[in-house]
């Protein structure tokens, strides 16, 4: 008797660990799909974050760009405020019958006067 039940004992742990390695390896099984689902799912969004990075690096390298080329013109526009085009304006009174009188010609005049007469 006490043979049957050292028997039934032993047959009933070697059941037990069959269904602990069963089970643990269905479990085991099921961890590695789900990691890889997820290793998937962070490749799939790190792709998605690297496209829309660049994105948005364009769009800045567009923007530094057009705020350089703004802060040039306006410096431009700066520069030609004062500025006279003579020369034009000249043409421009002429063409309308009036004589211009610049006073920087008069200035270069009076030198020229004054060269001669030295």
């Amino acid at each position: 008797n006490h043979k049957n039940n050292a028997k039934n004992n032993a047959n009933n742990n070697a059941n037990n660990n069959a269904q602990l390695i069963l089970s643990s390896s269905l479990a085991l099984s099921n961890l590695k799909s789900i990691q890889r689902r997820i290793a998937l799912q962070v490749e799939a969004r790190r792709a998605a974050s690297k496209g829309r990075r660049e994105k948005v690096e364009g769009c800045s390298l567009v923007l530094e760009n057009l705020n350089y080329e703004r802060n040039h013109l306006r410096e431009e526009i700066r520069s030609m405020r004062g500025w006279r085009a003579r020369e034009l304006e000249k043409m421009a009174w002429n063409e309308l019958g009036v004589m211009m009188i610049d006073p920087e010609d008069s200035k270069k005049e009076k030198k020229k006067k004054k060269k001669k007469g030295d």
